[in-house]
């Protein structure tokens, strides 16, 4: 990323707030030029005032210093708590444009993203930013006005030492750019690695379990050692550039004020300098040194930033799907009814997953789908709710073609229950509130009863204020799935959606919810997922999918007349079932 653009995408932010960022500059030219103006005055304290032992003028002055130093404290404090205050109000609509951005991401970028290396961005990226505008840029603005004050003030006390001071100062402010490439270079790769680590830490702290009980300790452990070791040798290099970036500067400073001290002293024994000009020249040396200095420190500081900016600008850049302002069908008539004809999807990659399906659900049907493991039946799911479009054919919503509705409205009508149950950790409430924000409590009640958690919920100590836990942790699996289902019927959908919605459970817990699923059929159209045939039995139509075609079709009845794959799915299912009656027994 260039300096430029850097600079653009800081002012995106920057701007809503100018006015207040004016202030802050004003305020920290106060305090710079205050600064400044103290070190010159000692030429004339020194020389005309201690000197000449003139009293009245000593105590005069110093009056005057501290009314200065008195509007000098109030503005400091004051742009402190303007530029705090402005500063993190930038950081949270960084922050905000980031996620806002990601939840209109298609699925298929998130799919091919890691959410540990999404986090970093967050936690580390937008971190380093808040650093650079908060710290950064106000000690940045203060050097480089104390910079260009010190040198007009050096210059006036005197303009044959100046022109040296000049040289070393055109030294050090560009011996960093010896290094810029590299420090920009290796710290956009630490930002990288940063991500990576991320990645590794999220995805092996949620798998604890398994790590536990496979014995998998001393082997992750010493997988995280060898990510840190890469983790050492790209900080290294790193840090290396950011600190050879700020030695450099400071070795000429150094030789530069001892020849500076030098030279000064020789005129004042010459006579063509005085000792107050002598005493303010070599402190205003000093305060333009530790200018320098701070340069040197913000430079690699602005390097990280800008690395950190580019990998927000990498996930900001990406262009969303089409705006949907152009759909106007209100859905108002929607009941459920859904074809597709000849409908064809294909991947990025080129693979075909769907082939020419044709097939209709009919409005309050009991839908189900099954197959193999990889037949295509989730992407049946995403179709439906328009994550992605057809690649062939055409998806009929109420014998209107799918791309011409608006994907918000019609995911309205529909409640979705999955096999991952994602619950937050709030309160039960707020979880079964997800599915429709301004549902009130009755409505949520109402939810739960269908969903045949009510009575448990009435049990916890806190009830419905019980929080969930992460990810629902507190909760059991068949608690969670119905906690979910509850989330999809307080919107009363017109479609529910169940996608592989009981996979996961014993069977106890399945056939229980399964028997509360198939108590919704007169309220909605219900749509199943599944690979297990339970549903099937008692639906309306199944639909059996091999290798993204749907090969059989028919009621349970109808399909084992067949003697196809649904009867071989039957016959194994069966001798699972005898397997398990006979083991418990």
């Amino acid at each position: 990323m260039s300096n430029i653009k850097f600079a653009v995408a800081l002012w995106h932010y920057v701007r809503p707030y100018r006015w207040y960022v004016l202030f802050i500059l004003l305020g920290l030219t106060v305090e710079f030029c205050y600064e400044a103006g103290l070190r010159y005055s000692l030429k004339f304290l020194v020389d005309d005032v201690i000197l000449k032992h003139k009293l009245d003028i000593f105590l005069l002055l110093f009056a005057l210093f501290g009314l200065g130093g008195l509007v000098y404290s109030v503005f400091s404090v004051t742009c402190d708590y303007y530029w705090a205050k402005y500063g993190s109000r930038i950081f949270s609509d960084l922050c905000h444009d980031l996620f806002r951005h990601l939840q209109l991401l298609p699925l298929e970028y998130h799919e091919r993203q890691s959410t540990g290396d999404l986090m970093s961005r967050f936690s580390s990226d937008a971190a380093t930013i808040d650093n650079a505008l908060v710290i950064v840029l106000p000690a940045a603005f203060l050097s480089i006005g104390e910079l260009l004050v010190s040198s007009a003030l050096l210059f006036q006390l005197s303009r044959l030492l100046f022109f040296g001071v000049l040289l070393g100062i055109i030294v050090c402010l560009f011996s960093p750019q010896l290094f810029a490439k590299q420090t920009s270079t290796t710290n956009y790769e630490l930002c990288r690695y940063n991500g990576q680590m991320g990645i590794f830490l999220q995805e092996h702290l949620s798998a604890f379990k398994m790590i536990r009980a496979y014995g998998l300790e001393n082997h992750v452990t010493g997988q995280y050692r060898e990510d840190l070791n890469q983790f050492v040798s790209v900080a290294s290099k790193a840090n290396f550039f950011s600190y050879i970036s700020q030695r450099m500067p400071n070795l000429v400073f150094l030789l530069l004020n001892i020849l500076v001290l030098f030279a000064a002293g020789l005129l004042v024994m010459q006579g063509q300098m005085s000792v107050g000009a002598l005493v303010s020249y070599q402190i205003i040396f000093v305060s333009l040194s530790s200018a320098i200095n701070h340069m040197t420190w913000i430079i690699p500081n602005l390097s990280s930033a800008k690395a950190s900016m580019q990998r927000l600008q990498e996930v900001l850049e990406v262009p969303l799907p089409s705006g949907e302002q152009h759909y106007d069908n209100e859905l108002v008539s929607f009941t459920g009814a859904v074809e597709f004809r000849n409908v064809g999807f294909s991947y990025n990659n080129g693979q075909s997953v769907l082939n020419d399906l044709s097939f209709q659900i009919d409005p309050k049907s009991f839908t189900v789908f099954v197959g193999p493991s990889g037949a295509g039946k989730t992407t049946l799911i995403n179709l439906l709710l328009r994550f992605y479009e057809p690649t062939t054919g055409f998806i009929l919503i109420n014998k209107m073609e799918s791309n011409l509705v608006n994907p918000r409205l019609l995911r309205q009508c529909i409640g979705v229950v999955a096999q991952e149950v994602n619950l937050f950790n709030l309160s039960i409430a707020e979880n079964i509130r997800m599915g429709q924000l301004d549902a009130d409590q009755e409505a949520i009640e109402k939810a739960a009863k269908l969903a045949e958690i009510h009575d448990f919920i009435l049990s916890l100590p806190e009830q419905y204020e019980t929080l969930c836990g992460e990810s629902g942790g507190l909760l059991s699996g068949g608690q969670r799935q119905r906690i979910a289902l509850a989330r999809a019927l307080v919107r009363e959908p017109l479609m529910l959606l169940l996608d592989e919605a009981t996979s996961a459970l014993d069977p106890l817990t399945e056939q229980d919810i399964l028997k509360t699923i198939l108590k919704l059929r007169s309220h909605c159209t219900i749509v199943a997922i599944t690979h297990k045939l339970n549903l099937a039995v008692e639906a309306d139509m199944t639909f059996v999918i091999e290798k993204g075609s749907i090969v059989e079709q028919g009621t349970h009845e109808q399909l084992l007349n067949k003697n196809g794959l649904y009867m071989r799915f039957w016959n194994h299912s069966e001798k699972l079932d005898e397997t398990h009656v006979t083991s418990t027994s």
